[in-house]
């Protein structure tokens, strides 16, 4: 029997703790985790002119299909929410930091990791671009880590990615429905060749809520913000510019008011790591 009054451990606890341990899913622990995981290749993609239109502007069965969604979301009052507008194709965040990553030969499986529902509520974004890419394996769906996925998706990752293998990651910061005075700025997304093994940025430790005091000691750079995709877009940057270099440590940050996450990273071979 699972004590239900035990406050949960780790984010995936939720799942855990529905009807009593899931079968497929191992017990996450308190401690820093760590595995023989690697990242490979980065590439992002960001929109900094997001194209949001307020509710009201929106008619007819664009319009009807918005108030549903919102509906079912909870918010009932749907006059002072904004929609970000589909963008052209090829032209959205997800697919230009899938297309920088280039083909997965042989297929890897393929995670995306997104906190809400896409911009169109018809097609899912997951089997869309399972379809427009090639190089795609088995596809999993990862939502409700909210800010935090872009590193709690490490404990997944610790156990799911196959032995000698390859797993392609897709971290998507892009809220769609959104009060209409908290628009956000820019959206992104970021794309991670993940590798069970050694390789040129290793994966040393992560964990939920604060880092260690030895990891905070040891890392030469701190990258991080509130969104999912803002630690992988400073490190990308970071390693475009030559500012870290091979041996140092790194650590990366994600999340806030209480649902955290932190991975510390060990740069072995910034080269051709970016895209």
């Amino acid at each position: 029997m699972v004590d239900k009054r035990r406050a949960p451990t780790s984010l995936w606890d939720p799942f855990v703790h529905m009807d009593g341990p899931l079968p497929w899913l191992p017990r996450m622990r308190e401690e820093p985790r760590r595995a023989t995981l690697s990242v490979s290749a980065i590439s992002v993609a960001v929109d900094g002119t997001p194209a949001y239109v307020p509710v009201p502007r929106i008619t007819g069965e664009r319009g009807r299909e918005t108030a549903q969604v919102l509906t079912s979301l909870g918010v009932r009052v749907h006059a002072g929410f904004a929609v970000l507008d589909e963008a052209p194709a090829g032209e959205d965040v997800a697919e230009r930091a899938l297309a920088g990553l280039g083909r997965v030969d042989p297929p890897a499986p393929f995670y995306l990791v997104r906190s809400g529902p896409g911009t169109d509520p018809y097609v899912a974004a997951l089997p869309r671009l399972v379809h427009e890419f090639g190089g795609l394996g088995d596809d999993l769906g990862i939502t409700h880590l909210d800010e935090a996925g872009g590193l709690a998706v490490f404990d997944l990752l610790s156990w799911s990615v196959p032995r000698d293998g390859d797993a392609v990651v897709l971290v998507v910061d892009q809220p769609v429905y959104v009060p209409g005075g908290e628009t956000p700025a820019t959206v992104s997304a970021v794309a991670l060749r993940i590798h069970r093994d050694e390789g040129p940025v290793a994966v040393t430790a992560w964990g939920e809520g604060e880092p260690p005091v030895t990891a905070l000691a040891a890392a030469a750079s701190v990258f991080g913000g509130p969104g999912p995709c803002d630690a992988w877009l400073g490190l990308h940057e970071a390693l475009r510019s030559g500012s870290v270099r091979d041996g140092d440590r790194v650590l990366l940050r994600a999340g806030h008011d209480g649902r955290s996450a932190w991975a510390e990273l060990e740069i072995r071979s910034a080269h051709g790591v970016t895209s």
